[in-house]
């Protein structure tokens, strides 16, 4: 093997561990978690956010238990396909899924592409079905939330859902949910706010 292959395979062996561990399961598997043990725990099912998260959440936790006992266990295909040891991959996974949890409006679609600081111009597969999804997702969400609640007032008298936002803090170490005319948001007090968390979590 050439020296240039050699280093090709070590960025593509890089790139995939970063991937799977950080991209795939922390910041996928493990971040829906926290909202897949808050959401039954603290919301009624006849609550309408409860409805339109079950939906999305479901399975989370069987898949997420199944890897745990399977792809993540010692020996298994982590394990044995993956550069670091067992307990290198998964504490970059949780690490990962612990910072998007505790800053969870900079992984929203349109604030980490504008962090990244991209060419207005640039061509990119991902982008362009991602921000289709994302327009799909949020008007659609939005006119949800508007419907159920017809004022700020209301998203803050709401105490079920205060209790699933409260729930989310303590347990599931969620922070910085929203950003709101350009402040972040520790707390969901706002239609708007809300409309943000729950695109964010659907598009996720």
């Amino acid at each position: 093997m050439t020296e240039w292959a050699m280093a090709k395979s070590c960025v593509m062996s890089a790139d995939i561990s970063y991937f799977q561990l950080v991209t795939h399961l922390g910041h996928t598997h493990l971040v829906a978690e926290a909202f897949a043990v808050s959401t039954p725990r603290t919301l009624p099912k006849k609550h309408n956010i409860r409805k339109l998260l079950d939906a999305h959440l479901d399975g989370t936790l069987l898949i997420n238990g199944l890897a745990t006992q399977t792809l993540i266990a010692p020996g298994d295909i982590v394990d044995v396909g993956f550069p670091p040891a067992i307990e290198v991959s998964t504490g970059v996974a949780v690490k990962a899924a612990k910072n998007y949890r505790a800053h969870f409006t900079d992984h929203s679609f349109p604030n980490s592409v504008a962090k990244q600081n991209w060419p207005k111009d640039l061509k990119s597969p991902f982008l362009e079905d991602a921000q289709l999804y994302w327009d799909a997702i949020q008007p659609w969400v939005k006119s949800y939330v508007q419907t159920e609640y017809s004022s700020d007032a209301d998203i803050v008298s709401d105490s079920e859902l205060q209790n699933w936002v409260g729930d989310l803090k303590s347990n599931g170490n969620v922070g910085q949910f929203c950003t709101v005319d350009g402040q972040v948001q520790e707390d969901v007090q706002t239609r708007d706010c809300l409309t943000e968390v729950l695109s964010h979590l659907i598009w996720q």
